[in-house]
């Protein structure tokens, strides 16, 4: 509770634009505290003290995930999309595109249907995206399973998200296998597995899907179908850890489009041209929102993205060097540590943007980080606050001089704080709970 507390209180004391429009008479409220999303209520109110966006009004386009990307990745086709900072392992856009569309066939010819969900446990890898926009092509809902995760984890996650596939990597087989053994023995479903085999295609088992035959099969292409609900759940990650078992959130395709279109209209990253094509190194895990996030909003603008499964110092530094990474998404601890004395100038030579999340991040340690990368850069630093429930993302700052500022709200959202006593909305300084609107708010 304390650390929670903390965040409110940074939260509380950041240069956010307060309005004093009446305009909005409903907010849908969630408790912090709570134990799921049912608690948000809704509130009558009009007040001065709620905190609107300065940013232009969005129109959010009523189309799927799916349909929002492609749009943007044909503008790129032979760029980069995705690499392995390890193995080199790489995939253009259209590459991507293709394979995704060819794995959304496969599903749909072995019998998965709308409205199912599939699980996903991997680390970061290069078929990522594949995997994740092939299942969305074919209607699917996705399930994001931390790779963490052990056999008891696996299986609560499997039994409450009425999964009914699995797809992970050969590393993982073991724990899968055994988390679905443990849900067959209470429920008695039936779960099958594919096994993403790209690295080992002779060790997969014969009682598993594998991965690469299905995108290297051959299908026709005009098979698929291009009538998604946007209502539909695109995404069904797993939060709230803290207050017990890890709980669904259910993210809607309208949910995804709505915090893409956000972020495009105050990104930092320029769109990709025949010159220029940006690099972010992605070693946050894509089983989390932000790490996520980060993928599909560099899609959407064509910067190539290089992966790396987990954090270490070692890989990390060679990636950002010989990759010329120039957009690092980062949380407070890479920051400490790109700080340190294992990193110097020459891995941060390209850097021209920094965007922190996850937690505050002391100036000092931040500016530590900061002063290595080159003046002539003129780097920019931005802060980001946001949740799962909220699509990853309330507010950001647009390149603020205020290193211990998180920003306005961004396009189309709204806030306010109360107090936890009695509901009365509060000004600033005072400590309560974050209440949040947009369309990028799970319902």
């Amino acid at each position: 509770m304390k650390a929670s507390r903390s965040l409110l209180q940074f939260y509380q004391r950041q240069n956010i634009f307060l309005s004093k429009s009446n305009e909005i008479k409903h907010f849908y409220h969630r408790r912090y505290y709570s134990s799921f999303l049912t608690s948000r209520e809704i509130m009558e109110y009009k007040s001065p003290s709620e905190i609107k966006s300065p940013y232009k009004h969005l129109e959010i386009k009523n189309v799927s995930v799916i349909d929002f990307i492609w749009k943007r990745l044909d503008k790129f086709p032979d760029k980069i999309a995705i690499e392995c900072g390890l193995s080199g392992r790489k995939y253009t856009f259209a590459e991507i595109k293709h394979l995704s569309q060819k794995f959304a066939i496969h599903l749909a010819n072995t019998g998965y249907y709308t409205g199912q969900t599939i699980a996903l446990i991997t680390e970061n890898c290069p078929e990522y995206p594949i995997i994740l926009y092939g299942c969305l092509e074919a209607g699917l809902t996705v399930t994001l399973v931390s790779y963490l995760y052990g056999p008891a984890e696996v299986s609560h996650q499997l039994k409450n998200s009425d999964a009914v596939c699995v797809i992970t990597s050969f590393e993982k087989l073991h724990t899968v296998q055994k988390a679905i053994n443990e849900t067959h023995s209470q429920n008695k479903k039936d779960i099958k597995i594919i096994v993403l085999d790209i690295n080992n295609i002779h060790l997969a088992p014969i009682t598993v899907g594998r991965f690469s035959e299905f995108i290297y099969e051959s299908h026709n292409l005009s098979l698929l179908k291009n009538d998604i609900d946007t209502n539909n759940i695109a995404l069904l990650p797993y939060s709230s850890g803290t207050t017990g078992l890890p709980k669904g959130v259910r993210l809607t395709h309208r949910n995804i489009v709505s915090n893409l279109q956000q972020f495009l209209q105050i990104s930092p990253i320029k769109e990709t041209t025949e010159d220029h094509q940006d690099v972010i190194p992605l070693v946050l895990p894509l089983y989390h929102m932000y790490g996520l996030s980060i993928m599909n909003k560099s899609f959407c603008r064509g910067s190539k993205i290089v992966t790396l499964p987990k954090f270490d110092p070692k890989s990390f530094l060679n990636t950002l060097k010989s990759h010329k990474c120039s957009i690092l998404f980062l949380v407070p601890p890479i920051i400490i540590f790109l700080g340190g004395n294992e990193t110097t100038s020459e891995h941060l030579q390209h850097v021209h943007t920094i965007l922190s999340a996850a937690a505050p991040v002391g100036p000092k340690d931040l500016e530590k980080c900061l002063v290595k990368i080159p003046k002539e850069n003129n780097a920019s630093y931005i802060q980001a606050y946001g949740l799962t429930e909220a699509t990853a993302c309330l507010t950001c700052t647009d390149k603020s001089s205020n290193l211990s500022s998180s920003g306005p709200p961004v396009p189309n959202t709204f806030i306010k704080v109360i107090s936890v006593e009695n509901g009365n909305i509060l000004g600033p300084y005072k400590d309560g709970e974050i209440c949040s609107k947009g369309p990028q708010v799970s319902w």
